[in-house]
């Protein structure tokens, strides 16, 4: 993955971000290793170039920041507009190329700025719950099924278990089954949503919804698994993976090239 910071396809400016990423997690990692106990597995399916979604279960404050960590590429997350008034919070959100959503309305501007992220060829992270979720998955938003299938990306699943056992998760804090918590980061199989039945009807947003968090409910436990611990015995028909192709960013003019 380091080689991304000698593509001289990509801007100076995509590079260098690429450089403290890479160089940081060189510190953050071992160190997580150490106090969360945290291991990943399936980096394999993440791609070394091209935009994807990371959809994930969302348990913790704390999930965002670990899978940013964890990933062997950085993450561009949607987060909750709410991050930006907490100055701390909002220097870390936009050196991590994070960008706000307003929760429970139909935000354009967030959904065009996913678009374009994509794109360009990087990887943006969405918790389709739209909250945290503590006793199990959740419905999924509508509004993920439409970035993906309007850029065409393909979904990588994710799940993060053991966060539950960290402090500082405010109103949704549970109560703490290990005081050494053990974090488990899976990254699952890319897949992309098809639009249309083999009928020729066209799937609803919410049937895609299902099928990707039908995806994310197969690697987690069975305690995590939520409305969906029945249904992840067979693959949604919405779910395809006969082809994985993902976003390669367009040749751009010089000044956006800077200024990407």
């Amino acid at each position: 993955m380091i080689d991304l910071v000698f593509n001289r396809s990509l801007s100076p400016r995509r590079r260098w971000m690429h450089l403290i990423y890479y160089s940081l997690r060189i510190w953050v990692v071992p160190l997580l290793r150490i106090v969360l106990r945290m291991q990943m597995y399936g980096l394999k399916n993440v791609p070394k170039t091209g935009g994807a979604l990371i959809i994930s279960n969302h348990v913790h404050n704390a999930d965002p920041f670990l899978i940013v960590s964890g990933c062997s590429r950085p993450v561009s997350f949607m987060a909750k507009v709410e991050i930006w008034d907490v100055p701390g919070i909002r220097w870390i959100a936009d050196q991590t190329g994070a960008f706000p959503v307003k929760r429970g309305t139909a935000d354009r501007q967030a959904l065009r700025t996913a678009d374009a992220k994509l794109k360009d060829g990087l990887l943006v992270g969405v918790f389709p719950e739209g909250t945290r979720s503590v006793s199990g998955l959740s419905r999924g938003f509508r509004g993920v099924s439409l970035i993906a299938t309007r850029s065409g990306a393909p979904l990588i699943p994710v799940g993060i278990v053991g966060t539950h056992d960290l402090p500082g998760n405010g109103s949704k804090q549970q109560k703490r089954a290990r005081l050494w918590p053990k974090i488990n980061l899976v990254f699952g199989q890319p897949f992309h949503l098809d639009t249309h039945k083999p009928d020729g009807e066209r799937w609803t947003l919410e049937e895609q919804a299902d099928a990707m968090m039908i995806e994310i409910a197969k690697i987690l436990p069975v305690s995590y698994r939520g409305i969906y611990v029945d249904r992840v015995s067979e693959t949604h028909p919405a779910v395809n993976r006969s082809e994985i192709r993902f976003i390669q960013p367009e040749s751009k003019s010089l000044l956006g090239w800077l200024r990407s």
